[in-house]
This record gives C-alpha cells, sequence and structure tokens, in this order.
C-alpha cells in the first residue's frame, strides 16, 4: 500500500471552501442528489485525493462523487460549480 505525500493531496483554498460547504450539505449545491456541479468540482481535484485528516467532509464527498460512472453523470441535473471570489488556480507544476 503506497501512503500519499502532501503533494498528492487536494488542497488550497478550493479545498477549504468545499469542505466548509460540505460540512453542512452532501452535495456542493445542498438537496438530495449531485448535480454537474459536484461533476465539475472533481475534474478541480486532478486526481488528486482530500486529506481526511484536514478535509473529512470533502474526502467523504469525493468518495461518493469519485465512483459514478459517466453515464449516470450525464444525467444529473445543471448547477455551476462553486468557486470562492477572487479564487486563483494554482499554477501547475514544472515537469
Amino acid at each position: 500500500m503506497r501512503i500519499p505525500t502532501a503533494a498528492a493531496y487536494f488542497s488550497g483554498q478550493l479545498a477549504d471552501y468545499w469542505e466548509n460547504i460540505l460540512s453542512e450539505s452532501q452535495w456542493l449545491l445542498g438537496g438530495n442528489t449531485p448535480s454537474k456541479a459536484d461533476a465539475e468540482a472533481l475534474t478541480h481535484l486532478g486526481g488528486k485525493h482530500p486529506n481526511p485528516q484536514l478535509y473529512p467532509h470533502l474526502f467523504a464527498w469525493h468518495s461518493m462523487v469519485g465512483r459514478f460512472k459517466e453515464d449516470r453523470v450525464a444525467t444529473w441535473p445543471d448547477g455551476e460549480c462553486p468557486i470562492p471570489e477572487g479564487y486563483v488556480p494554482p499554477k501547475p507544476a514544472p515537469v
């Protein structure tokens, strides 16, 4: 079993913002079902996993959203991914 390093975890402004939302709701836009906002948010993680020690709600959300297949996600209602005001995406790591 490989133990992830800090660089392998998704963190930062988006993680903090979504952790706060998900501490009160199962899905990013609330409601009883995921939306395309949840699918879009998953792409922002870039294949990384939230650190369960720092972001327990985001980790649980990631565990659920990441299990759905594309054909099922296509049926989710529309929704805009919540992004905090003034968010600046991190620069990609050099290759």
